[in-house]
């Protein structure tokens, strides 16, 4: 029996436009996503050695106080206040941190799934060899598909959580570095009270300034980075159909 002639429809099907278009963005999507998630492990690593600074200052201050002459109470408030301080935002970041190691894995796992979608499509010989696909064959291809998509799908959610989690613990952060900062001006303040201690505590105020100055911008970076509207796209995207029109 003479095979029928390919039809331009089938010539023209969506299989090879739109629908490998979609799974390309999705891998590159979830590839853009793994990078995010590289750059706020980054920053928590940089966010960690602030506060070992931060954490450094307060026990010299601590030390120090124990020493001065004058405005010693004040002094030995301020540095334990300081370190209370570290202290809840060691633990804050060790939250953070714990997140990230976790969003590297389920990015890279997303990855390799959003590049089976495309491999799943990826049938040479172009457009007519896709075109006599047998009607089993696209089945298990879709099936695979959408198997694929779900999982992406899924990795996707997990991963916009997980940016949700690190953006609270962030404004936490944020919220004692102020506190640091204010830690700094009473430093200041009681510094130039003394005047044998002024200049060593008003290097303590100086140095903790910096420290909180450096934080901030690194958490304001890390904020932006956890605002990423493709992991609701990839969310919401419309699932692989053979047939769409």
């Amino acid at each position: 029996m003479q095979k029928e002639p390919m039809s331009q429809k089938n010539l023209s099907s969506p299989v090879n436009s739109v629908q490998i278009a979609g799974e390309a963005s999705s891998f590159l999507d979830m590839l853009e996503v793994y990078n995010v998630c590289v750059k706020i492990g980054r920053c928590s690593e940089e966010l960690l050695n602030f506060l070992i600074d931060m954490e450094l200052v307060a026990l010299n201050a601590e030390i120090a106080s124990a020493h001065a002459r004058q405005n010693q109470e004040a002094f030995s408030v301020l540095s334990s206040e300081a370190g209370n301080v570290a202290k809840r935002m060691s633990e804050a970041i060790a939250r953070i941190t714990g997140r990230t190691d976790a969003l590297s894995r389920s990015s890279l796992n997303g990855i390799v799934q959003a590049r089976l979608s495309q491999k799943l499509l990826d049938v040479p010989g172009g457009p007519e060899t896709k075109a006599q696909i047998r009607p089993a064959s696209s089945l298990a291809i879709s099936a695979g598909i959408h198997r694929s998509e779900e999982s992406v799908r899924q990795t996707a959610r997990q991963i916009e959580a997980a940016l949700d989690e690190i953006s609270v613990v962030l404004n936490q952060i944020l919220r004692e570095n102020k506190r640091f900062e204010t830690i700094a001006t009473y430093f200041s303040i009681e510094a130039s009270r003394d005047p044998e201690s002024q200049a060593y505590f008003s290097n303590i105020a100086q140095m903790l300034r910096s420290i909180c100055a450096q934080t901030r911008d690194c958490i304001q970076i890390m904020g932006v980075q956890t605002h990423q509207p493709r992991l609701a796209d990839m969310i919401h995207r419309e699932p692989f159909s053979w047939d769409a029109a």
